[in-house]
């Protein structure tokens, strides 16, 4: 694996340690592909669905799609078979406890993002990443936001309890 200098980078590896897919949305040109391909995992296999045979492939056989290429899997350009989506999430439920299977990129269209958070809720990290910024290059800035994270439990205060005399 190859350290990126993105700040985001190390969200993406610490997240990834936690749910089992990683989403990453953002404008075009932002260099979110080229951000994944560079944190790749050695054993991660890699697609991109700018390549008219793999959509055809994808949107013929999501499932069988997802099992010849195995996990964990990195998809870029997730938007182009939306189809997917229900597939991963098969995948994802038949292996609860495995996290980092798959690393998604996608268009930050929020018809596509709504998707995404609908159909693998509680199993994704959806990130937005921005263009790189002068602070970033200082090191002072983050180019990225979360959107959703597994709920964290909070602290509960006992209410009291108000008795008639």
């Amino acid at each position: 694996m190859n350290i990126n200098p993105r700040s985001i980078g190390k969200q993406i590896i610490e997240l990834s340690r936690s749910f089992p897919c990683i989403m990453l949305t953002g404008a075009r040109q932002t260099g979110k592909s080229t951000l994944l391909k560079s944190l790749l995992p050695e054993e991660m296999n890699y697609v991109s669905l700018d390549d008219f045979r793999a959509v055809d492939e994808a949107k013929a056989d999501p499932i069988g799609f997802l099992e010849e290429r195995g996990t964990p899997l990195c998809i870029d350009e997730i938007q182009y078979v939306p189809e997917l989506m229900r597939a991963i999430k098969m995948k994802v439920d038949a292996e609860p406890d495995k996290m980092g299977m798959y690393w998604l990129t996608g268009s930050q269209r929020y018809r596509m993002m709504q998707g995404v958070a609908e159909s693998l809720a509680g199993r994704v990290a959806i990130l937005e990443m921005y263009s790189y910024s002068q602070a970033e290059s200082t090191g002072a800035g983050i180019e990225a936001r979360v959107f959703h994270r597994t709920p964290q439990p909070c602290e509960q205060t006992p209410t009291p309890r108000v008795t008639a005399p």
